[in-house]
C-alpha cells in the first residue's frame, strides 16, 4: 500500500523554506491531506504488523507519533513547527525512553530509522551496565549480528569520561560500559518514504534489530527481576 505520495514531500520542502504559523495555517488543510492523515493510517498499519511479533505492544498511533509542533519556550530556535514527522514503535511509545523500540523519522531529505535505548535513566542504564559487564559474549555476539551490522552499523550514543566505582575495572578490557546512550542508526533517499512496500521496509529494520534488542530486554528483565 502506498501511503504517502510527491504531495508529502513537497509539503515537508516547503515548510522547510515558510515556517511560520501564517503559512502553515493558510495550509493546514494541505497538511491534513498530504501528510498526517497518510501517517496516522500508515502507524496504525505498521503498530498491527509489530503486534504479530510483540503482543506486548498496546499503543495506538496517538501515542506512538511526535506532535509536529516544535516547543520554542527554551530553545533558541524559535520556527513553530518541526520539517519532519516521527513516531516511536515501542511499548511506551513516543514517552518511552528504555524499552528498545523502533524510532520512525520522515524529512524531506530523507527516511530515518534509530533502535535500540537512546536514554535511559540512572537506574535503567545501571541495570544494562551491570548485564554487560556479567555477559560480555551475549552482549557482544548481538552487537556483531550479521543482518543487524549491515543495516545499521555500529553501535552510537554519548558516553561518560568516569564511572562509577564497580565498572571501572571491566571498563578496562570493554569500552562499551562508557555507553550512556546506546542506539543505532540508518538512512535512506527520501524517495523511500512513497514506496509500496513501506510497512514490509520498517519491519525489516525492526527484525534487524531483534538480536540487539534481546539484550536490553533481558537487562531490564534481570533488573526487574
Amino acid at each position: 500500500m502506498i501511503y504517502f505520495d510527491k504531495k508529502a514531500l513537497e509539503f515537508l520542502e516547503h515548510l522547510e523554506g515558510h515556517n511560520s504559523k501564517e503559512w502553515f495555517d493558510e495550509n493546514r488543510e494541505r497538511y491534513h491531506t498530504s501528510l498526517k492523515n497518510p501517517f496516522d493510517l500508515f502507524l496504525k498499519d505498521l503498530i498491527k504488523e509489530v503486534q504479530k511479533d510483540d503482543p506486548s505492544i498496546q499503543i495506538e498511533p496517538k501515542h506512538a507519533k511526535f506532535r509536529i509542533n516544535r516547543d520554542i519556550r527554551f530553545s533558541k530556535n524559535k520556527q513553530p513547527y518541526k520539517t519532519h514527522i516521527s513516531a516511536v514503535i515501542s511499548k511506551w511509545g513516543r514517552k518511552d525512553t528504555v524499552n528498545p523500540g523502533l524510532y520512525v523519522h520522515f524529512w524531506n531529505d530523507g527516511v530515518h530509522f534509530w533502535t535500540w535505548c537512546y536514554q535511559p535513566e540512572k537506574a535503567h542504564l545501571h541495570a544494562i551496565r551491570s548485564f554487560i559487564m556479567k555477559h560480555p559474549r551475549k552482549v557482544n555476539n548481538a552487537l556483531n549480528n550479521k543482518e543487524s551490522k549491515e543495516i545499521y552499523g555500529e553501535l552510537r550514543g554519548a558516553k561518560n569520561k568516569r564511572l562509577p566505582k564497580e565498572f571501572q575495572e571491566a571498563a578496562k578490557k570493554n569500552p562499551l560500559l562508557f555507553h550512556k546512550q546506546f542506539y543505532f542508526y540508518t538512512k535512506y533517499p527520501s524517495k523511500h518514504m512513497i514506496r509500496e512496500d513501506l510497512i514490509d521496509f520498517c519491519m525489516v529494520h525492526r527484525h534487524a534489530a531483534k538480536p540487539r534488542r534481546k539484550v536490553i530486554q533481558f537487562a531490564l528483565k534481570e533488573f526487574q527481576e
